[in-house]
């Protein structure tokens, strides 16, 4: 990955990225096709419970949508290179990223945890798509991408020029 431009890292790590908000959709799609076809016929097991749960969701995803792109920012802008660092700093980026990405996704698992229990499918619709919405609008940035590839580009002729030091 080391001679490649942060448009090809970026298309070489989609798939990943859309591939969490399609598993979304296909939440949506099961949790549609049991409505239809009369509910999971599941007892409410606890609604304050469910209450609980969506209201933890709705917070994570509106705490992920004001902090996280924050998080990257800083990430990108404030990286020093160390003297015997490996300088894979776009590893180190994606990697924080899928951290990130997992999270988004746990709230869409709230929802089908919520639908499951009993509870509402609206609540659940409403978990995956605040869930959909926080990984729409935090996917990685090829500003932060670039700025990455600089910082690899400044490490390396640092490692050049005091090889023989």
């Amino acid at each position: 990955m080391e001679n490649k431009t942060p448009r090809q890292r970026l298309a070489a790590f989609m798939p990943i990225c859309m591939t969490a908000v399609l598993a979304n959709a296909a939440y949506i799609g099961i949790i549609y096709y049991l409505e239809q076809n009369g509910g999971i016929g599941a007892q409410s097991a606890n609604p304050d419970m469910q209450t609980y749960i969506f209201k933890a969701a709705v917070i994570l995803s509106v705490a992920m949508i004001a902090i996280v792109p924050f998080i990257f920012k800083r990430f990108v802008n404030s990286y020093k290179p160390k003297p015997n660092d490996t300088g894979d700093y776009f590893t180190k980026y994606i990697s924080c990223w899928i951290v990130f990405m997992v999270t988004a996704d746990a709230v869409a698992i709230f929802g089908i945890i919520i639908y499951f229990s009993g509870g509402d499918a609206q609540r659940a619709y409403t978990c995956i798509a605040l869930s959909t919405l926080v990984l729409i609008l935090n996917l990685p940035k090829r500003a932060h991408l670039e700025k990455l590839q600089q910082i690899e580009k400044d490490v390396k002729f640092q490692q050049e020029l005091f090889k023989d030091v």
